[in-house]
């Protein structure tokens, strides 16, 4: 059975349209994932002292309406059958029996001495798996590295930020949409593959396809050239949802 945490959608969270960004929408999923491993264990704190942590992957996320100032949310979440390094979970997020979102996330756990990645096989959560979203997300980001074009550079700063001291994964949503015509428009789905941590101070560059309709691609390079992140954005207007 699905976790289940209820949040009320702070005003502050909203854009200049009066609907909920893209960062808090991954805040809602993923601190109802953190309350799920705080209530039945090991918790994230558990897990540093035992000297492991989880980092993000891979992430797909559908929007299928937008949220506002103020209404109740319903997060669910639970594990899923997981194989090799990665560690799977599902999203939804519900507003009463409206379903409003729904994600996969791809997780590895590394050791916090050697930075190495840890099998499924050697952690045991207190709660059984569930079966995975039965609807078809594609998590794969196609990018033809000659069409990217640097379209400007972006600082990690204080309030970017987590334990681990490089930007928190959910901050990039609403980073990348900071290049983006978000006026009258929403962001229907995201696809982020995760693939080196962008650590407090530094300057990364970001870099997006020319836009194919409602589409943008974007890859983003540190500054030793490694990439950091790549992302798929598909936005439609406000009116077609409203």
């Amino acid at each position: 059975m699905p976790f289940s945490e209820t949040f009320i959608v702070n005003s502050h969270a909203c854009d200049a349209e009066g609907i909920v960004r893209p960062t808090p929408m991954m805040v809602f999923m993923q601190e109802c994932a953190n309350r799920q491993l705080l209530r039945y264990g090991p918790s994230n704190d558990d897990l540093r002292k035992e000297g492991y942590f989880f980092v993000l992957s891979r992430m797909g996320m559908s929007f299928y309406a937008p949220l506002h100032a103020f209404d109740t949310v319903t997060a669910q979440t639970w594990s899923t059958d997981s194989h090799g390094f990665s560690f799977c979970r599902c999203h939804r997020l519900l507003r009463h029996e409206e379903v409003i979102a729904e994600a996969v996330s791809v997780w590895a756990m590394l050791r916090l001495d050697t930075g190495r990645p840890v099998r499924v096989s050697e952690y045991h959560p207190n709660y059984a798996p569930e079966p995975m979203l039965t609807y078809d997300l594609p998590m794969r980001i196609r990018i033809a590295p000659e069409h990217l074009k640097l379209i400007g550079e972006h600082t990690v700063r204080y309030s970017e930020v987590d334990i681990n001291r490089h930007m928190n994964n959910t901050v990039y949503g609403d980073m990348l949409c900071n290049f983006l015509n978000m006026s009258a428009r929403r962001v229907a789905r995201i696809n982020f593959n995760y693939l080196n941590e962008a650590p407090l101070g530094e300057t990364i560059k970001v870099y997006c396809e020319e836009p194919e309709r409602d589409t943008y691609v974007f890859r983003t390079l540190r500054s030793d050239g490694k990439i950091n992140v790549e992302a798929e954005f598909v936005l439609e207007d406000l009116h077609e949802t409203l």
